[in-house]
């Protein structure tokens, strides 16, 4: 799966989001687009973060993806 790309942090009480949007890989004949919103940040040790994330990919040949995990530890900025 392509990792899409996040925007700018969004403050969001104590912390921030970001929104995330690209396009999976090209599989099958086909690929599938997602936009969401991450959760807030997620402290990692040394000033690293990440931020979980749980979306749906727009339907293609009758079918969507369920994709969950963390997006890749960045410095907390």
């Amino acid at each position: 799966m392509h990792p899409g790309v996040t925007g700018l942090p969004r403050p969001v009480n104590n912390s921030h989001d970001h929104i995330l949007q690209g396009i999976t890989t090209f599989d099958h004949g086909h690929t599938h687009s997602y936009y969401t919103i991450t959760g807030p940040a997620i402290d990692l040790p040394g000033g690293m973060h990440t931020h979980y994330v749980y979306f749906e990919t727009n339907e293609v040949d009758g079918h969507r993806h369920r994709v969950q995990g963390f997006v890749v530890p960045a410095a907390m900025g």
